[in-house]
């Protein structure tokens, strides 16, 4: 069992399915402890889209925002002890000669 997390401050949460209800109550609460809460969801227009970069073209907006998203989850899988560019159970199908 992870041991319990007393101080949000400056931590990165991420919730699923979490635009309305429970799931929105504790989000709003973890940011109020000074957690950033990142939500994702299927009802797109109840959440807040996640910071990034417009760039002014769909295609490259689009990177920015993954861009983003993997910088929270790689501190998240540094946390956890994990490497994310070599997460386990997972190899890569292509190699460089």
């Amino acid at each position: 069992m992870n041991p319990k997390i007393t101080d949000w401050r400056g931590k990165r949460v991420w919730l699923v399915g979490a635009s309305s209800g429970i799931g929105a109550a504790v989000a709003h609460t973890l940011a109020g402890q000074g957690a950033r809460a990142f939500i994702t969801s299927t009802k797109s227009k109840a959440g807040t889209p996640l910071p990034a970069v417009d760039t002014g073209d769909p295609i490259t907006s689009a990177l920015a925002l993954v861009v983003s998203f993997y910088g929270f989850v790689e501190a998240l899988s540094r946390r956890r002890g994990f490497d994310p560019d070599r997460p386990p159970h997972l190899k890569k199908i292509t190699e460089t000669r």
